[in-house]
């Protein structure tokens, strides 16, 4: 384990598509961590040689998965010369149209098909929550909802330019589910997904900490939630994975949308950096999204480039350009993560915060059936305290700074506790105990 990228040669042939096994996801038979990458905006701006270089390194680094809107975010993106739009529009910009462009979506579905011949699997938003009256973002821009019949022949063409293809289908995007009708819109493409590709896995993508009702959520394979990117995102991304996972019944638990990396901190001051990126993320596997995580790069997502106009700057700070964006090392983090789980076998982990001692708020614990495996997640300077009776499991720490494993001294405080100390001044740990 260094700190090189996990080597993940480019597939020769496409692995099969995900499919689901109660709380795991598997492919081609083998559990798998979906480790999806937010590019939001790619139908809409990239052109091909970035879209091939981008592919090639994400594959490379270890993603399974790449989350896109099939149409444009309105109220939060970058916006150039050469961008694509999906729908005719007037000289104001207001859609005249729901019949999306047939050019739009071819040159959509080859985007999709190379991205399956680097072994990532497009999770694909088909309504982002602009397009549905009444919510949020419809209000800030009033000329993009469609009424019921639009959004039909929407979805059916776009459902059917995607025909054949192994993706994932999210029906919402950011969206706050506020009253029945947007949930009737919502459960409206849930039914056109179920009767144009009735073997494709399907999710949603809420908005920050809010859940779909379970009038949808048990029509759902994954259940997706986005901790966010507020100065508060911390606490949610275990509290929501442990909501979703105790519905009933059991499905893949995945924070879709942690802290990006460079994305301003909503409310507060500053940029969310590595660190936190890391902190979100283990903190939603342990809080029991171990089916997978989102990882998103602040100028990736919205595929800016310098010299763009960006309209959401005093919400999340101006973009990094993408061709600086897409190298930032929390990338490298995140497919640590998907590397742990899966040759540690961490799936079935549940939340087990009370093995912790004392208050340790910032700590997060989990563990398997029995605790054979427990896995503690340790912000930088913070000491784990433990029951004494784990000092008979073996102890694996790894520095995810440096994405390698250090030598834990182990000993015990004045009540009997185990203590684990890697001493490490500005490091957070994983620390993974196993059952000799």
């Amino acid at each position: 384990m260094t700190q090189a990228a996990p080597t993940h040669p480019v597939a020769t042939a496409r692995p099969g598509p995900f499919t689901r096994d109660g709380r795991r996801l598997l492919r081609d038979g083998r559990p798998t961590f979906l480790l999806a990458d937010a590019a939001w905006a790619a139908f809409v701006r990239a052109e091909p040689h970035e879209w091939a270089d981008y592919l090639a390194l994400r594959r490379a680094q270890g993603f399974t998965a790449l989350l896109i809107s099939v149409l444009p975010i309105p109220h939060d993106q970058s916006v150039g010369p050469g961008d694509r739009r999906p729908f005719t529009v007037d000289v104001g910009g207001r859609r005249r149209s729901a019949e999306p462009d047939a050019a739009y979506l071819r040159r959509a579905r080859l985007m999709v098909e190379a991205a399956l011949d680097h072994g990532l699997t497009p999770v694909l938003a088909l309504l982002w929550h602009n397009y549905v009256p009444g919510t949020w973002g419809a209000e800030l821009t009033p000329h993009a909802p469609m009424d019921a019949a639009q959004t039909r022949t929407y979805v059916q063409l776009a459902l059917a330019a995607f025909a054949g293809l192994d993706v994932i289908y999210s029906i919402s995007g950011d969206e706050a589910y506020a009253d029945a009708a947007q949930t009737a819109r919502y459960r409206q493409v849930l039914d056109e997904v179920r009767a144009a590709a009735p073997t494709s896995l399907v999710t949603a993508h809420p908005a920050t900490g809010q859940l779909p009702p379970s009038s949808l959520t048990h029509r759902l394979d994954l259940l997706g939630y986005q901790s966010g990117h507020d100065v508060d995102h911390l606490d949610r991304c275990p509290d929501l994975a442990g909501e979703l996972s105790r519905r009933l019944p059991a499905r893949p638990v995945l924070n879709l949308e942690p802290c990006h990396e460079g994305h301003g901190r909503v409310g507060g001051a500053g940029r969310h950096g590595p660190g936190a990126v890391r902190a979100a993320i283990w903190s939603s596997v342990l809080g029991g999204a171990t089916a997978g995580v989102g990882y998103g790069a602040h100028g990736v997502w919205s595929w800016h480039r310098q010299g763009d106009a960006f309209g959401n700057a005093p919400f999340s700070r101006q973009p990094y350009p993408v061709d600086h964006a897409m190298h930032l090392d929390g990338a490298l983090d995140a497919a640590l993560v998907r590397r742990l789980v899966e040759e540690h076998d961490l799936f079935d982990l549940l939340p087990r915060q009370r093995l912790l001692g004392g208050d340790q708020p910032r700590i997060r614990a989990a563990a398997t059936a029995g605790l054979a495996t427990v896995a503690i997640y340790a912000p930088p300077g913070l000491p784990v305290l433990l029951p004494a009776y784990l000092a008979e499991h073996d102890v694996l720490t790894v520095n995810l700074n440096r994405r390698r494993p250090v030598a834990t001294r182990l000993g015990t405080d004045p009540s009997g506790r185990l203590v684990l100390d890697a001493e490490l001044p500005g490091a957070d740990l994983l620390h993974l105990l196993r059952r000799r």
